[in-house]
Formats: structure tokens, C-alpha cells, sequence
């Protein structure tokens, strides 16, 4: 009998300890704008281009790890846990990717393809499943 009390309770700890570990979506207007930033090509509103705003997940996995973050094959911005950056991509199809690298991530790579529209804001997500796999999704704010 106490061992199946035993085993109940350290069965509700590990559950309890799998659902905190999956990334949370970040509304926009709680995500903080990244000063990571490595290219400022596409940091301002042009004719011709539509705005996306890619944001990272908060929560406990992934948290040691920073999403490097490129459009086209071009490096943009790292984010860290909660943060977001917006761009203003040429109108067309894109593709944005981001690597999680370094000692503790292994280098994890995720990607999305998406198609920028003139007046259109498209929103991308980066965080992590509760098996801890890497992901990159469009969604919404």
C-alpha cells in the first residue's frame, strides 16, 4: 500500500514536471524587441514590403538557448526566451529559419516558409514541444 502511495505521488511530479516544460506562445505586445540584432536590412518600412514579426517562446526548455534567426540565409537577430523582432520583408515568398546553437542545444534547426504581403502583418513563432523538439510555426499575435 505504500508503495502505490509512493508511486502516485511520484507519478503526479513527473506529469507536473512535463507540462512545465513545454514553451508558452508571447502575445506581441508583451514580447520584448531583441538588441541582438546582426543585419538592419530589413528594419524599416519600404514601399513594396510586408511586416513580420517573429517571436520566441517563453518557458523553461530552451531557456539556455538563443534562436539565430535568418531570412533567406541571411543572419538577422538572435532571440533569447520572450523576445521578438520585426522586419519588413520584400512582397513574395521567404524563408525563415532559425538555429539553436550552442553547447546545451546541440544545434537544433527549424524553418518556415512564408509570403510577405504589402499591408499584411504575418506572425512566426519559435519554441519548443514538451518532448523538447525545436519548432517554427506561423501563427497569430
Amino acid at each position: 500500500m505504500k508503495l502505490e502511495r509512493s508511486s502516485a505521488v511520484l507519478s503526479v511530479v513527473i506529469v507536473m514536471l512535463l507540462l512545465g516544460c513545454s514553451t508558452e506562445p508571447v502575445p506581441t505586445s508583451e514580447a520584448t524587441p531583441t538588441q541582438s540584432i546582426h543585419s538592419s536590412a530589413y528594419a524599416t518600412q519600404k514601399p513594396g514590403t510586408g511586416e513580420v514579426i517573429v517571436k520566441r517562446d517563453r518557458g523553461f526548455v530552451g531557456l539556455a538557448c538563443t534562436a539565430e534567426l535568418s531570412v533567406d540565409g541571411n543572419r538577422i537577430a538572435d532571440l533569447d526566451d520572450g523576445e521578438m523582432v520585426v522586419m519588413f520583408l520584400p512582397e513574395g515568398g521567404h524563408i525563415i529559419s532559425a538555429i539553436s546553437d550552442n553547447f546545451f542545444c546541440f544545434g537544433a534547426t527549424a524553418e518556415t516558409g512564408l509570403t510577405a504581403k504589402v499591408g499584411v502583418t504575418e506572425y512566426v513563432r519559435i519554441g519548443y514541444t514538451l518532448g523538447g523538439t525545436f519548432f517554427m510555426s506561423p501563427t497569430t499575435d
